[in-house]
């Protein structure tokens, strides 16, 4: 997995390609808890994702929640990658949209 982390004084960008899985969620899950704490809106881009699993989709949930908890933005652009999986995972489709309406804010 590759991570791209451009920060400004107004917000956080983060732009993920390559695999979200087992593997790699343990350095993503650093990357955000360091956003979270920055108390900064975060951005984060996965429509370069090839490859995620259940333990990808779980750490982007967690972070929704934590994010949502601490009261701090949260934007995620899905790719379609990431789309097909949550689906096939089960999560409900009203969750994840398509095209430009693909943010989620949590």
């Amino acid at each position: 997995m590759e991570i791209e982390k451009q920060a400004t004084d107004a917000e956080i960008h983060m732009s993920l390609a390559g695999e979200i899985t087992l593997a790699s969620v343990g350095r993503l899950q650093a990357e955000l808890r360091d956003c979270l704490e920055s108390g900064c809106p975060v951005s984060l881009n996965l429509e370069h994702v090839t490859d995620i699993d259940i333990a990808g989709l779980q750490l982007l949930l967690a972070a929704r929640r934590s994010f949502a908890l601490r009261e701090r933005p949260l934007s995620i652009l899905r790719g379609i990658c990431v789309e097909r999986v949550w689906g096939e995972a089960g999560f409900p489709r009203e969750e994840v949209s398509s095209g430009e309406d693909n943010h989620d804010r949590g």
